[in-house]
């Protein structure tokens, strides 16, 4: 059976696991609220649910990498694990990180995956 996640049905998976292989956080943010800035242990997608949003970014090592995207509904983006990440909210929106289990599996290893919060920040301390 296809599944389809939309905006009708998207609350189910609201901070939760879709199934066994994909852990979605979602952040509702209001107009020129900001998402601090972070990076992740692995790569992984970001939604653009709804509103419009600025993602302010830059390589974790080489600052020299970086940029400014303004994203409008739809949206996604891949962002790396080494990429730092601020997400502002240009008008009220929501954002969604989608992680895949298979990538954390791929990055650790299947054992190791499932003992780390793989879909959580980095501490500040690890990224420049």
């Amino acid at each position: 059976m296809k599944q389809t996640i939309n905006q009708a049905n998207a609350d189910i998976y609201e901070s939760g696991f879709v199934g066994e292989h994909t852990y979605i956080r979602r952040f509702k943010l209001a107009k020129g609220e900001k998402k601090d800035g972070h990076s992740h242990y692995i790569d992984h997608t970001g939604n653009l649910v709804s509103g419009a949003a600025r993602i302010t970014w830059h390589h974790e090592t080489d600052l020299m990498r970086h940029g400014v995207i303004d994203l409008l509904v739809p949206a996604k983006v891949d962002i790396r694990a080494d990429c730092w990440h601020e997400i502002e909210a240009l008008e009220d929106s929501v954002w969604e990180c989608w992680f895949s289990a298979h990538e954390a599996e791929r990055v650790y290893g299947v054992e190791q995956a499932k003992a780390v919060n793989w879909h959580l920040e980095k501490p500040v301390a690890e990224v420049v």
